[in-house]
């Protein structure tokens, strides 16, 4: 340690890792991604100014930051795997790349890498350091997804330009070079080019059975199938879109879409280390939803429900599982627009709804079920019982008049309410009406109905008890317009207001027409709102005859408690004219 006193408590101060305050006064730095960004950046800090000595970090390290070091140790080159239930090898670029960190050019004319490595694996890495070592191709693991990716794009169109396709990869380069590698034992020309029919007949089967193509016969050709063309937008394995449409139902509840997220083969790679089933065992015993009795705990996918369920219950995790959770939420947004894609496609009102309502839940840590005000900070249940259970956060901005024009006038109002009617203190005050007022309202304004001959305007606020019913006819293309209005200071704000989580998330809005009596979804349209916005969404009438209910579902995939529904009340005629495609 080459640090004074004084200023290592001062930064010992600033840390909240309580490791991390232990090491660093003997001179040794810890850095993982458990850490918080600041705590991070003083230890990088430190030992680049050679004020710490010794740096104890995870194998990413060597990856995402430039910090050399004379004297590098890779203690140990393997880890464990979850999905196998065994340790396994590092990767040999991330060995070479870890060792790569050894030698800082400004100060050293040498430096020294050690692997610590079993007695068995000596000679490998012997040969593996000092002769060249090829590098493999690993495309046959994911060639159906880059080909699923290709034909929805149209570069490729048969089994033809499949084979091509491959023909033009360093596979192909690979597999003439090296076949042992690839598990080709006669090398004979004509055995590869057997072995090669067989990759592109075993990847259109692939895709096939997921559902992702459709194979024209008589012309043989590749088409891109709804499934396909959703695993390619959101980057996700054919296998995801496969599982999604063998176990969405038409009627999903927010509990087992959950467990249907936590399931998919996204998530077949979350690490699960030795000991940690244990771990798993504590915290379902603490958690709200209970996984089945036979349910694997040193399984990947029970750690990601745990962690998704940890996630919006705020329970406190160690640090190689916040890790685990960050991972696992980035990638969950993606998913859950494919399953409600996959919704809409199969006309599913129920299951939409519910995929949306999880997207807000996981965006402002919060169940579903708990009271709208807990997102608020420092809104505890007692603290909401004071201001009044039955408000929502539009309401409450309504009754402190957060809504109006004087923006400065009514926050510093507000807080002298909120502080007469609950025990919190002025900072507390402070930053709960600040979050109020980041929290956008969205206002829908002047509506109306039409197709090619006529208009009708819709009174959204109309009493339910009389409403008024326009004449629409079966199975016509119609046309909703309407404008909304984003109200407050920042309504221009395109990212959205999430504190819980880990990183910035674009604010959207979804907008649904269904009919809640059938559980029919008729049309779904994802958009972003700044400011004022019109709106045209196209629907086309059922066939059914008769009096019907459409209602318009106006969501957030941020923000809960603000959605809104406004019901169409339509009587269903004979169609009398032919559809118009002008719409």
């Amino acid at each position: 340690m080459t640090m004074i006193s004084l200023q290592l408590e001062q930064l010992i101060t600033t840390l909240k890792d309580e490791n991390l305050k232990l090491t660093l006064p003997f001179g040794v730095g810890m850095h993982h991604a458990g850490l918080q960004q600041h705590e991070r950046s003083i230890v990088e800090r430190l030992f680049v100014q050679k004020k710490i000595q010794v740096m104890v970090a995870t194998a990413t390290l060597a990856w995402g930051i430039n910090m050399p070091a004379h004297l590098v140790v890779v203690k140990g080159t393997e880890y464990y795997d979850g999905k196998t239930h065994k340790y396994i090898d590092f990767p040999v670029t991330d060995v070479l790349q870890m060792i790569g960190r050894a030698g800082r050019p400004q100060f050293d004319d040498s430096a020294v890498a050690v692997i610590y490595v079993q007695d068995i694996k000596k000679n490998f890495y012997k040969r593996f350091l000092y002769e060249p070592f090829p590098v493999e191709s690993s495309l046959l693991m994911a060639l159906p997804n880059h080909v699923n990716a290709e034909i929805y794009a149209g570069t490729i169109a048969s089994e033809q330009h499949v084979m091509e396709y491959i023909a033009n990869t360093y596979l192909y380069r690979r597999l003439f070079a090296n076949p042992s590698y690839y598990g080709i034992v006669d090398t004979t020309p004509e055995a590869l080019t057997q072995f090669l029919v067989e990759v592109v007949d075993n990847c259109i089967e692939e895709l096939v059975l997921s559902n992702c193509i459709i194979i024209n016969e008589d012309e043989q050709s590749l088409i891109s199938a709804p499934l396909g063309a959703i695993a390619s937008v959101y980057y996700l394995n054919h296998k995801t879109v496969r599982f999604f449409a063998s176990c969405l139902t038409p009627t999903a509840t927010v509990e087992e879409l959950i467990k249907v997220l936590a399931d998919c083969p996204e998530y077949d790679e979350i690490p699960v280390r030795h000991n940690e089933d244990q771990i798993n065992g504590h915290l379902q015993q603490i958690m709200p939803l209970k996984l089945p009795v036979d349910a694997a705990l040193d399984s990947s996918h029970t750690k990601a429900f745990l962690l998704l369920e940890a996630h919006l219950s705020h329970i406190k995790l160690m640090t190689d599982y916040i890790t685990d959770q960050r991972s696992m939420l980035d990638q969950c947004f993606r998913i859950l627009n494919a399953m409600l894609d996959i919704s809409i496609l199969h006309k599913w009102l129920s299951t939409a709804l519910s995929v949306i309502i999880l997207m807000q839940m996981i965006a402002q840590a919060v169940w579903h079920t708990d009271h709208p005000l807990l997102v608020v900070p420092h809104f505890s249940e007692e603290i909401i019982e004071r201001i009044g259970t039955d408000l929502t956060i539009p309401i409450l901005k309504n009754h402190f008049g957060l809504d109006k024009a004087n923006i400065e006038q009514a926050r510093k109002k507000a807080i002298k309410k909120l502080l007469d009617m609950t025990v919190i203190d002025e900072f507390q005050a402070t930053e709960a009406v600040d979050t109020l007022l980041k929290w956008p309202i969205l206002q829908p304004r002047k509506c109306v109905l039409c197709d090619t001959n006529q208009v009708f305007e819709i009174d959204y606020l109309q009493d339910e008890r009389w409403p008024k019913y326009i004449t629409a006819e079966s199975d016509m293309l119609y046309r909703m317009l309407f404008t909304v209005e984003l109200i407050g200071p920042y309504k221009f704000e395109t990212n959205a207001f999430c504190p819980r989580f880990h990183k910035e998330k674009t604010a959207g809005w979804i907008v649904i027409i269904g009919e809640k009596d059938t559980g029919e979804l008729l049309c779904c349209k994802k958009l972003s709102i700044t400011g004022s916005k019109q709106l045209s969404i196209p629907f086309r009438m059922p066939k059914r005859l008769g009096r019907h209910i459409f209602t318009t579902f106006i969501m957030s995939d941020s923000y809960i408690g603000i959605d809104q529904e406004y019901n169409l009340h339509c009587d269903i005629v004979e169609k009398k004219v032919s559809d118009n495609s002008i719409l």
